[in-house]
């Protein structure tokens, strides 16, 4: 593992730049008690961007284990830090972390600073950027102020509705609607939210066009949210997984969300095959993710929505929707760290080990403090000015 470690590439193309594993580290360092370990990981690196994606990750986990107080404090250690960061995604990293933290208005003003660009050739990408940081924020902040969360949701929630009216809106309706159950959720008011007949209305409309529709005319997306809905409704979701298993071997797993196919498998109960079409990903790192999904499933490790896109660090949005929504239908089945463990160790085994980090925490956090050990030599050699690349003395499991 210690050889992934090294030559992991890091955040940026500038020299001291932490490496990208850094704020899963730091975020499973606090899950498992160790936060004062943070600190002198984070020493060497000093770009403001790196140290406020490491602090909204410790805010983060502190606020999944109740523990608001040092929540707010870590978020607003990320506020600082980002003070200065270069224009990238990490302002909407701290606004989750703030408003996780339950600071509302400074996540909003987060917000209200992502301005549209006057590029036109810009602003579909600034569009999919602040759709995601609301929603991130909206969820956030539904356990401490639901006004103000709904009030984040509701633009989000009429543009969905608007958009079933038209056969293109239909035919992405069901995926679209996944993205914004996490706000919904995390307000635990269920039917008596103040959206409910719409987002009922919503979920009507998609799934008769899942229904009936053509199955040559689907989208692997829609047909993962119809899937998980059936188990959700107690159906039979077998004509889904069949069209879903024809898909991913006519397209090949690199132009598939693999990574969400095998957590719908997870949530079935099938962890062998959830573990097979995992696997069949090429690409080391999506394959640790695929892996790293489905042990979170079966371990019953809690999912945020991501505010921003890194794939470089993270899954898509789409399979951490996925994620949720799998959770949430299946809320009754209990949790198998054993199965998780087997898909965690094959993570462990790639480039992309350190996504396993999160769900680590919780199944083998003594597996955390090995990783934090190894990254102590790397840091260290860093600060000496050494290699990003640099060898290790250790071995993993030694």
């Amino acid at each position: 593992m210690d050889e992934a470690l090294a030559l992991l590439p890091i955040a940026g193309t500038g020299a001291g730049r932490a490496p990208r594993w850094m704020p899963a580290l730091a975020a499973a360092l606090v899950r498992i008690d160790a936060a004062g370990d943070v600190e002198p990981l984070l020493d060497p690196w000093q770009e403001p961007g790196d140290r406020a994606r490491a602090f909204a990750a410790m805010a983060l986990a502190y606020a999944d284990l109740g523990r608001v107080g040092d929540a707010r404090l870590s978020a607003q250690q990320a506020a600082q830090a980002a003070d200065g960061s270069p224009p990238d995604s990490t302002w909407a990293h701290v606004a989750q972390a703030l408003a996780c933290a339950g600071a509302g208005e400074a996540a909003e003003e987060l917000l209200r600073q992502h301005l549209l660009p006057t590029d036109r050739s810009k602003k579909g990408e600034w569009r999919r950027a602040d759709r995601l940081a609301r929603l991130a924020v909206a969820a956030g902040l539904a356990a401490h102020d639901q006004e103000r969360s709904d009030k984040l949701l509701l633009p989000l929630l009429e543009d969905l509705h608007a958009s079933k009216d038209s056969p293109q809106g239909r035919s992405t309706l069901l995926a679209r609607l996944a993205a914004l159950l996490p706000v919904v959720t995390a307000t635990g008011a269920d039917g008596r939210h103040p959206y409910a007949a719409l987002l009922q209305e919503v979920q009507d409309v998609g799934l008769g066009y899942a229904d009936r529709k053509d199955p040559n005319t689907w989208q692997p997306e829609t047909v993962l949210v119809h899937a998980l809905l059936r188990i959700g409704a107690d159906e039979d979701p077998g004509g889904q997984l069949e069209w879903l298993t024809r898909g991913v071997a006519n397209r090949g797993p690199e132009h598939f969300p693999t990574a969400a196919l095998a957590v719908v498998h997870a949530a079935m109960g099938d962890a062998e095959t959830a573990l097979r079409v995992a696997e069949r990903a090429a690409d080391p790192r999506a394959r640790a993710v695929a892996l790293t999904a489905a042990a979170g499933h079966l371990a019953r490790v809690p999912v945020r929505p991501l505010p921003a896109l890194d794939p470089t660090t993270q899954p898509d949005s789409f399979t951490r929707t996925v994620q949720h929504l799998a959770l949430e239908v299946t809320s009754h089945t209990p949790a198998d760290y054993r199965a998780a463990s087997s898909f965690l160790r094959l993570a462990l085994s790639t480039a992309g080990w350190h996504h396993a980090l999160p769900v680590l925490a919780l199944v083998e956090p003594e597996a955390v403090a090995r990783v934090r050990d190894i990254a102590v030599v790397h840091t260290r050699a860093a600060g000496r000015g050494g290699s990003e690349e640099a060898e290790f003395d250790g071995r993993w499991g030694r």
